[in-house]
C-alpha cells in the first residue's frame, strides 16, 4: 500500500522499503518504553481509560473530517 501511494511505479525503492522496515520495530520499542513507563507513573486502569478515550476521540474527528470532505464533493 504504501508503495502505491508514495512509491514510482506503484513500487518503493530499496532504501523507503529499508526505512520502513527500520522504523517500524524501532517505533514499537519506543513505544513500549514511553507507555510503560507513562502507565507506571500514571496507573495502569487510568492509562488504559486515557488511551481509549483518546483513541474515541481520534476516531470521532476523523470521522467528522471523512464526511465533510464527502459531502463537498
Amino acid at each position: 500500500m504504501l508503495g502505491y501511494v508514495y512509491g514510482k511505479g506503484h513500487v518503493l525503492n530499496t532504501n523507503q522499503d529499508l526505512g520502513v522496515k527500520v522504523a517500524t520495530p524501532v517505533g514499537t520499542f519506543v513505544g513500549q518504553l514511553l507507555f510503560g513507563w507513562l502507565a507506571d507513573v500514571v496507573g495502569r486502569k487510568r492509562m488504559c481509560k486515557s488511551l481509549a478515550l483518546g483513541t474515541l476521540d481520534f476516531c470521532v474527528l476523523a470521522l467528522i473530517n471523512i464526511l465533510q470532505m464527502a459531502s463537498s464533493l
